[in-house]
């Protein structure tokens, strides 16, 4: 059965990740001197960067929050709050966003603020929540309110000092992640930012038939411009799966309530899908969303 084979699967995945790939990044992965992840392990098993970005601190730090959550018992609370401690302090830029990159000693040598930095360690924050409460909810406080300093005139946030054109739909799926994750910490500002960026989903990124835009001009409204039909995280099935999970999520919240203009939910996540999926544009008898299924070749 394939049932069979999918269990017998996620046993040596699971295997992989507790035997293998946590232990690694736990130790080689991670500098003790500095308190930091380290960026990439060569083919030795060796440091190949000196230098740390915010992002990889943030990822990292939400790697080991999980890895508690899924019962590893190695050392994901030491390492997880190694992470904490470098976005609550070292990685503060100025305005409260956070910085871009950490010098092999640990210092904010880069301090310039990306709209994906302040995602990502959003998004590690709120899962690392409850080792500091207190700390880590300054800590969100700052950001948000950088990023309300940083609201686009068509809708969502600009995109940062280090590659301020085009904006990218991309950081905004990991802002609405981010907020997904800061509301099921219990952090009432989260669901703003969900709202936001299910806003600027339902308006401006879905394009038909079955696209969503990447890049656009800093104010134009819809997205548009030379590059939005272009390979990228938002035209493949990472990209689309990555706002669909989302997605999904925001659904469960206030976020995508159907408007009489407006796209219903389950249109806008057909739409994303629908690369790999058929949508129907009326609803199933008895259903109030549209039925998607698999879609047949030809």
């Amino acid at each position: 059965m394939w049932t069979d084979d999918l269990a017998a699967a996620a046993e040596r995945a699971r295997d992989w990740l507790f035997d293998a790939a946590l232990p690694l990044w736990a130790t080689a992965g991670f500098n003790a001197r500095t308190g930091f992840f380290v960026e990439s392990l060569d083919g030795e098993g060796r440091a190949s960067t000196e230098t740390h970005r915010v992002r990889v601190q943030a990822r990292q730090t939400y790697v080991f929050m999980e890895a508690g959550r899924l019962g590893w018992a190695g050392p994901w609370r030491d390492r997880a709050l190694a992470g904490l401690g470098a976005l609550l302090g070292p990685a503060r830029a100025e305005g409260g966003a956070s910085g871009h990159r950490f010098d092999a000693g640990g210092v904010l040598v880069d301090a310039r603020r990306d709209l994906y930095d302040q995602a990502f360690t959003l998004f590690a924050l709120a899962h690392a929540r409850p080792l500091d409460p207190g700390a880590v909810d300054a800590r969100i406080g700052e950001i948000l309110d950088y990023l309300e300093t940083q609201r686009a005139s068509a809708g969502g946030f600009l995109e940062g000092e280090i590659a301020p054109v085009p904006r990218r739909q991309n950081p905004h799926m990991h802002l609405l992640e981010a907020g997904l994750a800061l509301t099921g910490a219990g952090v009432s500002r989260g669901q703003a930012l969900v709202d936001e960026s299910a806003r600027l989903l339902r308006s401006s990124t879905i394009r038909r038939p079955a696209r969503l835009a990447n890049t656009t001009a800093m104010t134009s409204h819809p997205w548009r411009g030379t590059r939005a039909r272009s390979p990228s995280r938002g035209t493949t099935a990472n990209g689309r799966g990555s706002w669909i999970s989302c997605a999904g999520g925001a659904v469960r919240t206030s976020a995508f309530r159907p408007t009489a203009s407006g796209p219903t939910p389950s249109d806008m996540a057909c739409t994303v899908a629908s690369s790999s999926t058929r949508c129907c544009g009326a609803a199933a008898p008895g259903r109030r969303r549209p039925v998607c299924g698999p879609r047949r070749n030809g």
